[in-house]
């Protein structure tokens, strides 16, 4: 399908955006919030923290962590 007027290929991209916004960014700025979260009670976080990643950065943890991107690095 052929788009020429300028308003059709407006109204395609303006879809691809919606579209796009819903399956790939929405998803991921919910983990970064989530990876911030003191807790969550409502729509928001109610307490911001950075102590998901103080844990994930600490002792035998941060081990594991360093193996997964020795891992990915080397999976190419």
């Amino acid at each position: 399908m052929l788009l020429w007027t300028r308003r059709s290929k407006v109204l395609l991209w303006l879809v691809f955006g919606v579209v796009f916004a819903v399956v790939v960014a929405a998803p991921l700025v919910m983990i970064v919030l989530a990876s911030f979260a003191g807790h969550w009670t409502g729509v928001l976080p109610g307490g911001l923290t950075l102590g998901h990643y103080a844990d994930a950065l600490a002792g035998e943890t941060f081990a594991s962590l360093a193996v997964s991107v020795q891992t990915g690095v080397l999976a190419g």
